[in-house]
């Protein structure tokens, strides 16, 4: 099997380490999901960062438990425009769990 060549676009380094652009577009669906998180109760102390790229969001940090997890992706999934959702938040309660579930 031959490796995945990364496309050469002459900046030298490859596509992870460029930031991405980020359009007003996509600014003004981040600024709209981190409302929609601070304006409900259940996540609005929890831990999370937001960023928004072609209309996916993308959430990251720490919440107190799984189910928090789930609440914050629906309401960025609830968010006019957003087109899809990552949601990579590590809720802390799966700490306590040896199982890992």
């Amino acid at each position: 099997m031959a490796p995945w060549p990364l496309p050469d676009d002459g900046s030298g380094q490859p596509p992870a380490h460029r930031p991405a652009p980020r359009t007003s577009r996509d600014r003004t669906l981040a600024d709209d999901v981190v409302a929609r998180l601070v304006g409900d109760e259940r996540t609005r102390l929890q831990s999370i960062a937001v960023e928004v790229q072609n209309g996916v969001a993308i959430l990251t940090g720490r919440v107190d438990t799984t189910d928090l997890m789930f609440v914050a992706g629906g309401l960025a999934w609830q968010t006019r425009g957003i087109i899809d959702v990552c949601n990579v938040l590590e809720p802390s309660d799966r700490d306590n769990d040896p199982a890992g579930t």
